[in-house]
């Protein structure tokens, strides 16, 4: 469990350190390459702390967290993620129907980026950011809070 909270306070605190970093840079932490490189920090942590535990701790993050790259597995995800995001999108455009036009802070930091960044900037959203999550919170906390005892359901 320590190693659950050594990842969530590093990413929180690379990613002010990032942020403080950027700002004297004339870096804009909420556009462009400022955005990317304030976003993929705290990221980086969240995958890098997590894999160093489990080359050090544990078996390996192949093995501690199931990251087999497989033709099978890449087909699988390409076609989850076509139908996580259609499906998203689907149900956004039902909620704005019968709720009216909604703002999210992602949104609107999307829609300022332009050319390279934009497609940068989308890319990370759909793969990296997932990726970070999965392995901090599914693949280091959820199995820390198993070995704790707490059943499967709960955690």
């Amino acid at each position: 469990m320590p190693d659950a909270w050594h990842t969530l306070f590093l990413a929180l605190g690379l990613g002010l350190a990032a942020y403080l970093l950027a700002v004297p840079l004339h870096f804009d932490p909420m556009n462009g390459w400022g955005l990317l490189f304030t976003a993929a920090v705290p990221w980086a942590a969240m995958i890098g702390w997590p894999v160093l535990v489990a080359k050090r701790k544990g078996n390996g993050a192949q093995i501690d967290f199931g990251l087999q790259l497989t033709k099978a597995h890449v087909r699988t995800a390409v076609l989850a993620a076509v139908y996580a995001y259609g499906g998203a999108g689907l149900v956004a455009l039902v909620i704005e129907k019968v709720h009216g036009p909604f703002n999210s802070v992602a949104g609107q930091v999307a829609s300022a980026q332009r050319g390279i960044v934009l497609v940068v900037f989308a890319l990370t959203m759909v793969t990296v950011a997932p990726l970070a999550e999965e392995i901090a919170f599914r693949g280091l906390l959820y199995t820390a809070l198993c070995k704790r005892g707490i059943s499967e359901i709960v955690a």
